[in-house]
C-alpha cells in the first residue's frame, strides 16, 4: 500500500475520532483509537473504518475530500451531542448525516463505476450484534428506491420486535411506505412469543468450550436465548464483524460447522431465511438470530444430506458440467413415471412427510436420485440461477390444478423465499469455494425432497401460461410488467409469506433474464409476459382469500374446500 493510500486511511480514522469525541488530542494527532467508553465503542470503530477503507481502495476515492469537510464542519468543542433514538452507541450518526452528502456528491460527480455512498456505508455500519439500523439506500437485492422516512420506520419497528423481521424488510425492500410497514407490524405483533431469558449455565458452557458442551443444548428450542446471546457475543468479540462468525460456524471444514450447516436446512428453511436477511442487509443482530435458530433445530435432514454426499463421492467421478446432467426441474417432472415408489413415498396421513414418508419408505431411492444432483465450482453462478428459477417454477407449477383457482403450496414457497440467500451470499468472496458447492448442492437436493414430500404434484405451468386469465382485469388495469403488481401485494396484510414469495419471484425473474434465449435445459419461465402471469397467479391465490395456501399440493385431500372457478 502506497503512502497516499495510507494517508487516506489516516484521514478516515481522523474523521471518526474527531466526530465522535472519543479520543484525546494526542490520539487525534497520531490517529489512535483509545476509548473511555470501553470495548463497545472500539468494536464499532474498527469494522467501520475497515469498511470505509475497502470502499475507498476499491473505488479510488480520496478520503481527503471527506477529511476537509470534517475540518470545516466539526465544532471546536469536544462535547458530544446527545445521541438520537436507536443510536446511543453511535455518536457518529449526526456527523455522518451532516458531512457525508458532500462526499456522496463528489462520488456521483466523479462517476466512479463501482462507487458506493460513503454516507450509506457509515450509517449501515451503525448496526451491531444488538441493534438494527437500516439505511434508506439499502433495500437489499431488489434495490428499489426508498425514503429516509421509511428507513427510520422499519428501523424503529425492527428494534421493537425482531420476530416480524422477514415481512418488514421485504415490504421495505419492495418500496413499501411507512404506513404499509406500520400496518404489517400492527397485524402481526399480537401473536409474537415473549422473549425468554438465557440460562446462565448453558451460556457459560457455550462460551467456555463449544465443542465440549454444545451437544447438550443443540436442537432444543428452550436454549434459543443462550445461543442468541452466544452468537451476539462472538460477533461483538470480533469487533462487530459477523462474517468470520458465519465462516467458523457454517462454512469451515470442521465437525461443528458441518453439524450447524445441516441444521440451517431444517424447519422448512426458516433458519436459512433468517440468516439470509442478516447477510443481505449486513445486519449483525439478524445474523446472530439466524445462527441461533439453526442451533435449536434438529440435524436429521443434515445427516441425510451427508449420506447423499457419501454416495455421490463414492462414484469417484467429478461432477459433470451443468449442461450434461439432468436439471432438477426435469427430475421432478419425470419422477412419477420413472420411479413411482419414490414419487408416492409420502402419504397424506404422515405426521412428517419428509421423515415419515420419503426417508422411511424410499430412503435408498431418494439417496440415489439426489446423488445425481452435482455442482461444479465453475458452474456455481449458473446453478444458483437454476436453483431459484426452479424453485419459482415448482411453486407456480404445483399451484395449477383446475377446476380450483391457483393456490401456491405453503411448504414449497419456503424453498422459493429462501433462494435469495444464495444471491446474497454470492456477493461475498470470503465464503470458501468448497462450502459454496456443498451449500448449493444441498439446496438443490432439499428442493427435490420437499417436492416429493408434497406428494409430487403435477407441474402444469405450461398449461397455466397458455390458458390463465387474471380475474377482473380490463385492458386499462392489466399490467404488462410483473413488478407493477407490487402495490397490490403490499395491500395484502397477512403474516408476510405473500410479499416474500412475490419478491422472490421477481428476483428469480431478474436472475434468469441473462440466460433467456440461450437454450438452457432448466429454463421453464421465459419472458416478461410469462413472469407477469405467474405473479398474477400468486395474487389470485391470496388476494381476498380466507385460505391463501394449499398444503401439500400433490394430495387430493389438500384441495378439499379450496375455491373453484365460477
Amino acid at each position: 500500500m502506497n503512502a497516499g493510500r495510507l494517508g487516506d486511511l489516516a484521514g478516515l480514522h481522523h474523521i471518526w475520532l474527531v466526530a465522535s469525541g472519543l479520543a484525546s488530542r494526542a490520539a487525534r494527532k497520531h490517529c489512535l483509537v483509545p476509548s473511555p467508553l470501553g470495548p463497545p465503542a472500539t468494536n464499532v470503530v474498527a469494522p467501520l473504518c475497515n469498511r470505509i477503507l475497502r470502499r475507498a481502495l476499491v473505488d479510488g476515492v480520496s478520503a481527503r475530500i471527506v477529511r476537509r469537510q470534517a475540518c470545516k464542519r466539526t465544532p471546536s468543542s469536544s462535547t458530544t451531542p446527545a445521541p438520537p433514538p436507536f443510536s446511543h452507541l453511535y455518536p457518529m450518526r449526526q456527523f455522518a448525516r451532516s458531512i457525508l452528502p458532500t462526499a456522496h456528491r463528489h462520488l456521483t460527480l466523479k462517476q466512479h463505476p463501482r462507487a458506493y455512498s460513503i454516507r450509506t456505508d457509515i450509517l449501515a455500519s451503525m448496526a451491531t450484534a444488538y441493534q438494527i439500523q437500516v439505511p434508506a439506500r439499502d433495500t437489499g437485492l431488489w434495490k428499489s428506491e426508498q425514503t429516509q422516512e421509511a428507513a427510520d420506520k422499519v428501523t424503529e419497528l425492527l428494534q421493537r420486535d425482531l420476530e416480524i423481521l422477514h415481512q418488514l424488510l421485504t415490504l421495505y425492500s419492495t418500496g413499501g411506505s411507512p404506513s404499509v410497514l406500520q400496518a404489517a407490524y400492527d397485524k402481526n405483533k399480537t401473536y409474537q412469543i415473549k422473549a425468554m431469558d438465557p440460562h446462565p449455565t448453558a451460556l457459560a458452557d457455550l462460551q467456555s468450550d463449544w465443542d465440549a458442551h454444545a451437544h447438550k443444548y443443540l436442537g432444543k428450542g428452550r436454549h434459543y436465548p443462550d445461543f442468541l446471546k452466544f452468537f451476539q457475543g462472538e460477533i461483538a468479540r470480533r469487533g462487530g464483524a459477523w462474517q468470520p462468525v458465519v465462516a467458523d460456524f457454517l462454512f469451515a471444514d470442521t465437525p461443528r460447522a458441518t453439524d450447524m450447516l445441516g441444521r440451517l436446512f431444517a424447519g422448512f428453511l426458516h433458519p436459512m431465511i433468517q440468516l439470509m436477511y442478516g447477510i443481505e442487509w449486513e445486519q449483525p443482530a439478524v445474523v446472530a438470530e439466524g445462527l441461533a435458530q439453526a442451533a435449536v433445530h434438529e440435524d436429521r435432514l443434515g445427516a441425510f444430506l451427508r449420506r447423499v454426499d457419501e454416495v455421490a463421492a463414492a462414484k469417484g467421478e467429478p461432477a459433470p458440467p451443468a449442461g450434461e446432467q439432468r436439471s432438477v426441474a426435469e427430475i421432478c417432472e419425470k419422477v412419477r413415471r420413472e420411479d413411482p415408489k419414490l414419487a408416492t413415498s409420502a402419504h397424506w396421513e404422515d405426521p412428517n412427510r419428509i421423515y415419515d414418508g420419503v426417508m422411511k419408505r424410499a430412503p435408498d431411492e431418494a439417496v440415489a436420485l439426489l446423488a445425481q444432483i452435482r455442482v461444479r465450482p465453475e458452474d456455481i453462478e449458473e446453478r444458483t440461477v437454476e436453483m431459484i428459477h426452479t424453485a419459482a417454477y415448482i411453486a407456480a407449477g404445483a399451484s395449477w390444478n383446475p377446476p380450483y383457482i391457483p393456490k401456491f403450496d405453503f411448504f414449497l414457497i419456503h424453498h422459493l423465499t429462501s433462494a435469495p440467500f444464495f444471491l446474497a451470499l454470492n456477493r461475498h468472496d470470503w465464503v470458501p469455494q468448497a462450502a459454496r458447492v456443498r451449500l448449493l448442492e444441498w439446496k438443490l437436493r432439499v428442493d427435490a425432497v420437499e417436492y416429493l414430500a408434497r406428494g409430487s404434484p403435477p407441474l402444469r405451468l405450461a398449461d397455466a401460461l397458455a390458458s390463465y386469465t387474471p380475474k377482473g382485469e380490463t385492458d386499462s388495469t392489466l399490467v404488462t410488467q410483473a413488478r407493477d403488481l407490487l402495490p397490490r401485494f403490499h395491500a395484502v396484510v397477512d403474516d408476510g409469506h405473500t410479499i416474500k414469495a412475490a419478491r422472490a419471484l421477481l428476483l428469480a425473474q431478474q436472475a434468469s433474464r441473462p440466460y433467456e434465449g440461450k437454450g438452457k435445459a432448466w429454463m421453464r419461465i421465459e419472458g416478461e409476459e410469462a413472469w407477469t402471469k405467474v405473479m398474477y397467479m400468486l395474487l389470485r391465490s391470496v388476494e381476498g382469500e380466507e385460505y391463501e395456501w394449499v398444503r401439500s399440493a400433490g394430495f387430493k385431500e389438500a384441495w378439499e374446500g379450496m375455491p373453484k372457478y365460477e
